[in-house]
């Protein structure tokens, strides 16, 4: 069985998606603010394109989904699980939360750890 089957049969893709989107955005270089994706040298670009080098959260989940080969289906269940996790003054937008000037890096990767915690 390969890579990609043992992933797709998965009990929790949610959480593999979850998992997906903090190793991505691990790096403050690989984050971004006001946009889906951007290259290397910032120019907006689509969150699955092979030159997107940095992403924000909501672009982090349409990335792990690709790379991991899930489903939207995966993908909306482990955005809503972040949206119930996000701080309060921010409800349920993931993109208010991400472009928010009192979003750091270290604040964005407390959330998705948080997200990684109730999905498991």
């Amino acid at each position: 069985m390969n890579v990609y089957k043992k992933i797709q049969n998965h009990p929790n893709p949610a959480l593999l998606i979850l998992r997906g989107v903090r190793l991505i955005l691990s790096d403050p270089k690989r984050w971004t603010k006001g946009s889906l994706a951007r290259t290397s040298r910032g120019k907006e670009v689509t969150e699955v394109s092979p030159s997107a080098s940095c992403f924000c959260l909501e672009g982090a989940l349409f990335r792990a989904e690709h790379e991991l080969k899930l489903s939207n289906i995966d993908r909306v269940s482990a955005r809503s699980i972040i949206q119930s996790v996000l701080p309060k003054p921010f409800g349920m937008s993931i993109w208010l939360f991400n472009d928010s000037k009192r979003t750091s890096h270290k604040r964005l990767l407390k959330v998705i750890d948080l997200a990684i915690k109730e999905a498991a």
